[in-house]
C-alpha cells in the first residue's frame, strides 16, 4: 500500500513539474496574454473549446481501440463464416457419389448415332463421328481418355441447340470442348457444325474385397461302442 502511495506522490510531483514548465514557456505566456485580452464572451467560448479538445484527446485512444476491436471482430466473423462454408463444401463434395465412368469410343459412337436418328437427320447431314486429338497444353494428356468429333451438315439453330444438349448429356464424364459453326456453302441459312468432346479419364472404383468365409465347423466324431 505504501508503494502505491509513493508512486502516486511521484506522479503528482511529475505533473506539477510539467505544469510549471508549461506555464513558464513563451507559448503559454503568449496564449495567456491573448486570453486575458479577450472579451468575457470570447473567454467563455475559448474555455468550452479547450475543454472539448481535451475531452476529445482523452477519448481518442479508447475510441480508436474500440473501432479497431470492432474491425477485428468483424474480420474474425467473416473468416469464421468462410471456414464454415469451406467445410460445408468439403463435406458435400465428400458425400457425392463417384464420377461416372465414360463409355468407350464405340459406345460413345453408338449413343451419338441413336441421338442423331432421333433428331430425324438424313444421311447427307451426318458426316461422321471420328476420333480426334488433344489441342493445346491446358488439359494434361493423362486426364483425357479420348477426344471425339461429331461432324454434321446443314443444320438450323434449333437443331444445333437440341443436338448439342443431347450429346452433352451422354455422360457426365464427357465434356463439350469446342463448337465450330460455318455457313453451309449452298444455303447460308443453314450451318455445318462440328462438336468436339473431351472424355475424362476416370479411374475405375476399387472393388470391395469379399468377406472372409466363416470357418466350417468340424464334424463331431461318433463315439464307437465296443460290443464285447
Amino acid at each position: 500500500m505504501s508503494r502505491l502511495t509513493e508512486l502516486g506522490d511521484q506522479l503528482k510531483a511529475m505533473g506539477v513539474t510539467i505544469g510549471q514548465k508549461i506555464q513558464e514557456s513563451s507559448a503559454f505566456i503568449q496564449l495567456q496574454e491573448r486570453y486575458d485580452s479577450m472579451q468575457p464572451p470570447q473567454q467563455k467560448i475559448t474555455k468550452i473549446v479547450s475543454i472539448l479538445v481535451v475531452v476529445l484527446l482523452l477519448l481518442f485512444v479508447p475510441l480508436t481501440s474500440l473501432m479497431n476491436s470492432s474491425a477485428l471482430v468483424s474480420s474474425f466473423e467473416d473468416k469464421r463464416t468462410l471456414i464454415r462454408d469451406l467445410f460445408k463444401v468439403y463435406r458435400e463434395s465428400s458425400s457425392q457419389t463417384q464420377v461416372q465412368i465414360p463409355p468407350p469410343m464405340d459406345g460413345f459412337r453408338s449413343s451419338v448415332n441413336a441421338i442423331l436418328m432421333g433428331a430425324d437427320l438424313t444421311q447427307d447431314q451426318i458426316l461422321g463421328v471420328i476420333e480426334s486429338s488433344v489441342e493445346g497444353k491446358l488439359i494434361p494428356q493423362g486426364m483425357i481418355n479420348y477426344v471425339a468429333e461429331v461432324k454434321l451438315s446443314k443444320l438450323n439453330i434449333k437443331q444445333i441447340t437440341d443436338i448439342g444438349v443431347s450429346l452433352s448429356n451422354i455422360s457426365e464424364s464427357i465434356k463439350l470442348k469446342d463448337l465450330s459453326m460455318n455457313a453451309h456453302a449452298e444455303d447460308t441459312r443453314y450451318y455445318d457444325v462440328t462438336f468436339k468432346f473431351y472424355t475424362l479419364r476416370v479411374p475405375e472404383p476399387t472393388p470391395e474385397l469379399p468377406p472372409e468365409p466363416e470357418p466350417k465347423a468340424k464334424p463331431k466324431k461318433k463315439s464307437t461302442e465296443s460290443d464285447e
